[in-house]
C-alpha cells in the first residue's frame, strides 16, 4: 500500500460521482477504512453482476481487484469514495429492460441527457438464465446473511478480544462485508429495476409521481424495529442496555471505523431517547408507519382500480416485488453495519496493544494504517508514515469535491462558514428530487450531528445526508430536506415509511437554508420554497 492510499488519479473519459458514497462515510475517510472497503466492496459488486449475469463468472472467481481505476466499480480521491458511472450504467444497460439513465438518476441522483446507452445484447441470454434465479434467491440470502452476520458480531462483542484474535477478526470482518454485499447489491439491483418499471407504469397511467405514494407502506422495515425500541425506553419499557445489545452497531457516521458507534458510546443512543421522552404516545413511530401504510394501501386500490384489466394484474404484480425487495435494501444494510462493527473492534483492540508496545504513539494512529499492514509485519518506518497521513487526511477532510466529474477532480476547500447561512433568501426556490410525497411548512433547522439537537414540534429537519442512526430524529420532523440521495437512498425509504414529506438530492439545501428560515417542502413536485413571509428570529 502507497503512502497516501486515499487518491488516484482518474482517465479522461471516467465519469465518477460521490454522492451515493457520502451516504456512507461523509467526508474524508481514513486509510483503515478505505483498506476495509475498497477490495471488499469492488469484489462483492462483482459477484453481484455475475449472479445476475452481465458480468462473465471469469472475472469473479479467483479475481482480484482491476489494477486500473478506471475499470473498478469504486475509486477514491482526495480522501473522498466515488462511484464509477460508466461500469454501473454498463451493468443496468447490459440487463434486458435495464436503464442505465435510471440506474444513475435513483442512486446516484445525476441525470445526463448525452449519454448513449449501451445497444449490446450479448449478455441477455445469460442473464435471462441466470436474473430469474437470482432473484428467487435473493432475499432469502439477504435476510439469512442479515441474520449470520447478526449472530456472529453479538458473539464477537460479548467476549473478550486478544490482539491475536484481533488479526485474525480484522480480515474476517471484511470478509463478511463481502459476503453480504454480494447478495445486497443484488436485491439493490432489483430493487433499482422494479422501480424503474413501476415509475414508468406510473407515467404510463398518467399519473406520474405515484409510484412514492405506491410504494409506502412496506412490512418489516428494519429502521421500524430499532425506532420501537427506542420508544420502548422512552416510556421504560425496556433497558439501554437491551437497545444496545440489538442494535449497538449503529451510531453516527458508522460507515467509518474510526467513529464509536452505540455499542461504544451508549449516549448516542441515550440522546435518541431523550427526543422521546417529551412526546405524547399519538407520536409514536409505530403510529406514523400505521397511518403511512393505511394511505399507501389506499393510494395502491386507487392506482389499480383506475387501470385496465390486463395492465392490473400486471401491475399488481409488479407493486408486490417491490413491495418485497425495498425492505431489502435496510435489511441488507444491517448486516454490513455489524461487520464494519467488528472491525471497529478489532481495529480499536490492536490500536490499544500498539500503543501500549510502543510501536503507535496514540491508540488512535491504528485507523491510519491499512489492513495488510497491521495483520502482517508493520512498516519499519511506521511512526513517520502514520505522521503523513495524518497530515493528508486532515488536508482532504478540509476539501470537498464536486458531485460528479469526468477523470480527476478539481478539489476545493470546504467553506464551512457558509453552512446554514441562509444565502437563498425569501422568495427563493431550491430544485431536488422528490422523495416521499406530501407537503409540510414549518421552521428550518439545519442539523450536523443528530445527537446534539432536540426538534421542536413542526420543524423542518435540513440535513447533508442521513444514515440509520438520524432515523429517530427523521421521526420526529414535519419535514425533510436533505442534500444527498434519490429515491432509493436511506433517508428517501425511511421518510416514505414515516408519512414524512421530502426532497431529497438537493446539492446545498444546508448552505443556502439557514435554522429558523420558514420553508415550504413538496416531497410530491421536488422543490422547497422560502416564502416571500421572511425569515423568523
Amino acid at each position: 500500500m502507497s503512502q497516501d492510499p486515499l487518491n488516484q488519479v482518474g482517465g479522461a473519459r471516467t465519469f465518477w460521482t460521490t454522492v451515493n458514497a457520502t451516504e456512507a462515510i461523509p467526508g474524508a475517510t481514513t486509510p483503515l477504512t478505505w483498506s476495509f472497503y475498497s477490495d471488499a466492496t469492488e469484489l462483492a459488486l462483482r459477484g453481484t453482476f455475475a449472479e445476475i449475469g452481465t458480468l462473465p463468472r471469469s472475472e469473479v472467481t479467483g479475481a482480484t481487484v482491476p489494477a486500473d481505476p478506471d475499470g473498478r466499480f469504486i475509486g477514491i480521491f482526495f480522501g473522498h469514495p466515488a462511484a464509477n458511472m460508466n461500469v454501473f450504467r454498463r451493468m443496468a444497460d447490459l440487463t434486458p429492460g435495464g436503464s442505465g439513465d435510471a440506474l444513475e438518476e435513483q442512486f446516484f441522483g445525476t441525470k445526463r441527457s448525452d449519454i448513449a446507452p449501451i445497444r449490446s445484447r450479448r449478455r441477455y441470454p445469460v442473464v435471462a438464465a441466470r436474473m430469474p434465479v437470482a432473484a428467487w434467491r435473493a432475499p432469502g440470502r439477504i435476510r439469512a446473511g442479515h441474520d449470520e452476520a447478526d449472530a456472529w458480531w453479538r458473539e464477537v462483542v460479548s467476549a473478550p478480544v486478544t490482539p491475536e484474535l484481533a488479526r485474525e477478526l480484522l480480515p474476517a470482518a471484511a470478509d463478511r462485508y463481502r459476503a453480504v454485499l454480494h447478495w445486497h447489491g443484488v436485491g439493490t439491483m432489483f430493487t433499482q429495476g422494479l422501480f424503474d418499471q413501476l415509475t414508468r407504469l406510473a407515467a404510463g397511467a398518467g399519473r406520474p409521481g405515484a409510484e412514492l405514494e405506491l410504494v409506502g407502506g412496506l412490512d418489516d422495515l428494519a429502521e421500524s424495529a430499532v425506532l420501537d425500541d427506542l420508544w420502548a425506553v422512552s416510556r421504560g419499557r425496556l433497558s439501554l442496555a437491551e437497545v444496545v445489545r440489538r442494535h449497538g452497531c449503529h451510531g453516527r457516521n458508522a460507515g467509518e471505523l474510526s467513529t464509536r458507534s452505540w455499542r461504544e458510546d451508549p449516549d448516542q443512543a441515550r440522546a435518541a431517547v431523550e427526543q422521546y421522552r417529551d412526546r405524547p404516545d399519538e407520536t409514536a413511530p409505530r403510529v406514523a408507519v400505521a397511518l403511512s401504510a393505511d394511505r399507501a394501501a389506499a393510494a395502491r386500490a386507487e392506482f389499480l382500480a383506475g387501470l385496465r384489466p390486463v395492465t392490473r394484474a400486471k401491475a399488481g404484480l409488479l407493486l408486490r416485488l417491490v413491495r418485497r425487495f425495498m425492505p431489502l435494501r435496510e435489511v441488507g444494510r444491517g448486516g454490513l453495519l455489524r461487520a464494519l462493527d467488528a472491525g471497529r473492534l478489532a481495529a480499536r483492540c490492536l490500536g490499544a496493544e500498539l500503543h501500549r508496545t510502543g510501536a503507535l504513539a496514540d491508540p488512535a494512529d491504528v485507523f491510519f494504517l491499512t489492513i495488510p499492514e497491521l495483520v502482517g509485519p508493520l512498516p519499519a518506518d511506521v511512526g513517520q508514515l502514520v505522521a503523513l497521513r495524518r497530515k493528508q487526511h486532515a488536508e482532504y477532510a478540509l476539501l470537498e469535491l464536486p458531485d460528479a466529474w469526468l477523470g480527476t477532480p478539481e478539489p476545493r476547500t470546504a467553506d464551512v462558514s457558509t453552512a446554514g447561512t441562509g444565502t437563498a433568501g425569501p422568495g427563493a426556490s431550491l430544485s431536488g428530487v422528490a422523495a416521499s410525497p406530501g407537503s409540510a411548512t414549518g421552521t428550518a433547522r439545519v442539523v450536523d450531528d443528530p445527537d446534539e439537537v432536540d426538534l421542536e414540534p413542526g420543524e423542518i429537519l435540513v440535513c447533508h445526508t442521513t444514515d440509520p442512526s438520524w432515523a429517530s430524529l427523521m421521526s420526529l420532523a414535519a419535514g425533510l430536506v436533505i442534500d444527498v440521495g434519490g429515491p432509493l437512498s436511506h433517508g428517501a425509504i425511511v421518510a416514505r415509511e414515516l408519512g414524512v414529506p421530502c426532497v431529497i438530492g438537493t446539492r446545498n439545501g444546508t448552505r443556502v437554508i439557514r435554522t429558523g428560515d420558514t420553508v415550504q417542502v413538496d416531497g410530491s413536485t421536488g422543490v422547497v420554497h422560502l416564502p416571500d413571509t421572511g425569515r423568523t428570529t
